[in-house]
């Protein structure tokens, strides 16, 4: 009898786990991995689908779901595809999960609009972003003095003693 309790706790402890996201999947997975920290003896077997924006992308996922039966998490924004993941799920009768949905949700609330509805918005390659970009090359281009070209076209410089970790300041300035 013994030995049923100790198959049917292992088997609980590892299951299936499907992370979809519209995007990288990065959000969709630091929620799991925080919330599956706090189970000792657990074991996901994740499954990752990332960048997940079309109808017949949905479709793959469903039957992934379908061959490794499990929990559902997902990040989507696009109202047409949560809908076909949740209908896919109800019919397989295995819980998805909108892990968005309470945050965007209060969000909405306290701030009286709606959620546009985009997915990656937080990955956006702009402007912004660009320049962080050019700044850490420039960074790393004239650490330690490799090279002087340019100087004048910086906004700050750090003079000090070689190997006195002033390396990752320039790197962690520009953000």
């Amino acid at each position: 009898m013994g030995s049923d309790a100790s198959r049917a706790r292992l088997l609980l402890s590892r299951f299936h786990l499907h992370l979809v996201s519209d995007s990288t999947g990065d959000t969709v997975h630091s929620v799991a991995r925080a919330c599956l920290v706090q189970f000792d003896g657990s074991q996901a077997i994740e499954h990752v689908w990332s960048m997940v924006r079309t109808r017949s992308q949905i479709d793959r996922v469903i039957a992934g779901i379908e061959a490794n039966r499990g929990l559902v998490l997902f990040t989507l924004v696009n109202d047409m595809l949560r809908q076909a993941l949740q209908e896919g799920c109800r019919q397989l009768q295995v819980q998805a999960i909108p892990v968005l949905d309470p945050v965007i949700g209060a969000l909405a609330s306290y701030l009286g609009s709606q959620s546009r509805g985009m997915p990656g918005k937080q990955h956006l390659l702009d402007n912004e972003y660009f320049a962080r970009i050019d700044a850490m090359t420039f960074a790393i281009n004239h650490d330690d003095g490799q090279s002087s070209w340019g100087i004048d076209d910086a906004d700050v410089c750090l003079v000090g003693m070689s190997r006195t970790s002033s390396t990752g300041r320039p790197r962690a300035m520009p953000s």
